[in-house]
């Protein structure tokens, strides 16, 4: 389409005209791109021209232009809205969330908003907040599918397959073809013993044009679960690796633009430790057991698929234990401490002041997140990858107690390889056998040497030893 004739710098009455009608969106990013070249720094014309990097798959600069967005109108829905989505892209899903909350604030009647942090929260495993979000979309607009579709993916997380199908088989009578009901109703087909059903299913969904990339991604990874069920192995380890490739082309923009992997931060930490004197890792930084509620503490790590979903579940039934499923509670207050020698040596020496503040930060991080009170039970935070945050945890909750589940590893890098996880720079090590071997060996050699060399209250759990005596 040509684009129309305007002056040398368009205005943002031309820009909006244009961006009003789908049929001249892409002029209006191709002027927006011209209004800011021109130095205009305006929300709109920021927003555009994010939307424009976005589709190129330059995720990275189209947040720096989102984000920019919402300085220039802190009071704009659709620009919160937009630089929520783009975080949760990336898999930076806290801060998406954050961005979310903004938009809810600003109009909590806004069914986009609240279907978008119902999603942002199911990819965070918050499933009881995601499902109050998803309903008060479903009520904003009843007939629309989404919030059913999102309510239906909610029960099959949790294993609630009944209230799942009818979820999904409501969402697709409003709209056929419906990719995340559809992709649902096959995971329950494969838990109810029917997996040839689940193929025909998945290979329909696979079969048609339209279908996005994380569809996509979702119904291979499905695809492969119902081949595994259906005793056939090979093929489905041939669309587990076709699933990861789709994920890998996806996370490339935003993923090679990270500053180091996780395994080259887990090099240097285990370079650190493996040289750094010991004596001041042997105390905590003050008593953390001052200003807490819970009666006591307990850190459930290890690493992804090592069986701590498990664990955590059978923990949370005791009446005294109230469990935190992988929301990272200590990413706020560790900061830049893990992050280089320099961050550790100021980790090593960690004032009583400063790890006070750290405690408070993450106590308040973790009411927000929880839905039950903390007072007299004890907490149980369960973040598989927290492995590697052990020396801030030595430090700053030298109380607490350590539960670190072990499993057989080539269980663990299977289960890591034909899982489909966020995109996130964790997560991307599990897009190839070899970098998912690789980070798990380095994260389990990391664990060794905090072994030695710091004073953890450390409590081996072999999974194994679990499944074999659950009721023990």
């Amino acid at each position: 389409m040509s684009q129309p004739a305007v002056s040398a710098v368009p205005s943002i009455a031309q820009i909006a005209a244009a961006a009003d009608r789908p049929e001249t969106r892409a002029d209006a990013i191709d002027l927006a791109i011209k209004a800011l070249e021109h130095g205009i720094e305006d929300a709109l014309v920021l927003r555009l021209v994010a939307e424009g990097l976005e589709a190129d798959g330059l995720l990275q600069e189209a947040i720096n232009l989102s984000n920019r967005a919402t300085v220039a109108a802190p009071a704009s829905v659709t620009g919160w809205l937009h630089f929520s989505q783009l975080l949760l892209r990336v898999g930076l899903r806290l801060e998406s969330i954050e961005a979310a909350r903004v938009a809810i604030e600003l109009d909590p009647g806004s069914y986009e908003v609240q279907l978008n942090v119902a999603s942002a929260l199911v990819s965070m495993n918050e499933y009881i907040e995601a499902a109050e979000h998803a309903e008060l979309a479903h009520g904003i607009r009843p007939h629309a599918p989404e919030p059913l579709s999102t309510l239906a993916i909610i029960s099959a997380r949790v294993s609630e397959f009944a209230k799942a199908r009818v979820f999904a088989e409501r969402a697709i009578a409003l709209r056929a073809n419906l990719p995340g009901a559809e992709i649902v109703l096959a995971k329950i087909d494969i838990a109810e013993g029917q997996p040839a059903r689940a193929i025909i299913r998945l290979r329909n969904i696979l079969g048609r044009l339209g279908v996005n990339e994380g569809h996509r991604a979702e119904a291979l990874t499905a695809l492969g679960d119902a081949l595994d069920a259906a005793d056939q192995p090979a093929q489905a380890f041939v669309t587990y690796t076709k699933s990861n490739a789709l994920m890998a082309r996806q996370s490339a923009g935003p993923l090679d633009k990270q500053s180091r992997r996780p395994i080259d931060h887990a090099r240097s930490l285990e370079r650190y430790f493996q040289t750094t004197d010991r004596d001041p890792w042997q105390t905590g930084a003050g008593d953390d057991r001052a200003n807490r509620d819970a009666a006591g503490h307990v850190f459930l790590v290890g690493f992804p698929r090592s069986g701590t979903t498990l664990l955590e579940n059978a923990l949370a039934r005791h009446p005294k234990i109230v469990a935190l499923e992988e929301a990272d509670a200590l990413a706020r207050c560790a900061g830049d401490l893990l992050g280089d020698d320099m961050g550790l040596d100021r980790l090593a020496h960690l004032g009583v002041d400063e790890a006070n503040a750290c405690r408070e930060i993450y106590w308040s991080r973790v009411r927000e997140l929880l839905t039950e009170p903390l007072v007299g039970q004890i907490f149980v935070d369960k973040m598989p990858i927290s492995t590697i945050a052990l020396p801030f945890i030595a430090k700053v909750f030298p109380s607490a107690n350590i539960l670190f589940a072990r499993r057989d590893p080539r269980d663990v890098v299977l289960s890591c390889y034909r899982r489909l996880f966020g995109v996130n720079p964790v997560m991307a090590e599990f897009l190839a056998l070899d970098s998912t071997a690789g980070y798990y060996d380095q994260v389990m050699r990391l664990a060794d040497v905090y072994a030695r060399t710091l004073a953890l209250p450390l409590h081996i759990i072999r999974h194994e030893e679990v499944v074999a005596d659950f009721d023990g």
